[in-house]
């Protein structure tokens, strides 16, 4: 099954350093990484920085 085939689907390419998602945002959409690597950061409600990498490979 091609996923960029499916009913809608959209490609989307993003810059380095630019934002998908940020926290709080009420969220309407699925990403799925199909190259490169991205970064999920997250501040806790105790005020911890929590970042980790996510990659495609």
């Amino acid at each position: 099954m091609d996923l960029l085939k499916m009913p809608g689907v959209v490609y989307c390419e993003f810059k380095k350093k630019s934002y998908i998602i940020r926290q709080g945002e009420k969220v309407d959409s699925l990403y799925y990484l199909v190259s490169g690597t991205c970064y999920r950061t997250a501040i806790t409600e105790k005020g911890d920085y929590n970042k980790n990498q996510l990659s495609s490979e």
